[in-house]
């Protein structure tokens, strides 16, 4: 077998492997959606502070608001679709954009926590706006 053939057959077995993870992942991602009856707000750029028990930067997948009638968060989804935090919709005091940044501040008016995403690319700033109005419709 030459050289040329095995890239080849390696190149389409990872090919094929990235194919499945992809369509694993988005089942997932689903899955964890329609767990809680949640609406999909869609990407939200890279996490990057601000969530009490998650210490790493990580790229948000999805950011999804659940629909249960009671407690209702704001979910993020990594790119594995695994919750990585969420925000209670009532305990939101404020979201605002910050250049490419969306800062959401939440909890209580003396204690609060302040949770930024960052936005890249040519329209980072055009992303930051529309993500903060997804969550502005739903709080």
């Amino acid at each position: 077998m030459s050289s040329t053939t095995v890239c080849f057959a390696i190149f389409i077995i990872g090919f094929i492997a990235m194919t499945v993870m992809m369509i694993y992942v988005n089942k997932e991602t689903n899955k964890n959606i329609n767990s809680v009856n949640g609406v999909d707000l869609g990407d939200f750029g890279k996490y990057i502070t601000g969530f009490p028990n998650s210490n790493k930067q990580e790229d948000i997948n999805k950011c999804i608001v659940t629909n249960t009638g009671q407690n209702d968060s704001f979910i993020f989804l990594d790119v594995f679709g695994i919750p990585i935090g969420a925000i209670p919709k009532i305990l939101v005091l404020d979201v605002k954009v910050n250049g490419h940044n969306v800062i959401i501040t939440w909890g209580s008016s003396v204690n609060y926590i302040q949770t930024v995403f960052h936005f890249s690319g040519s329209n980072a700033g055009v992303q930051a706006v529309n993500a903060a109005n997804k969550l502005r419709m739903h709080i």
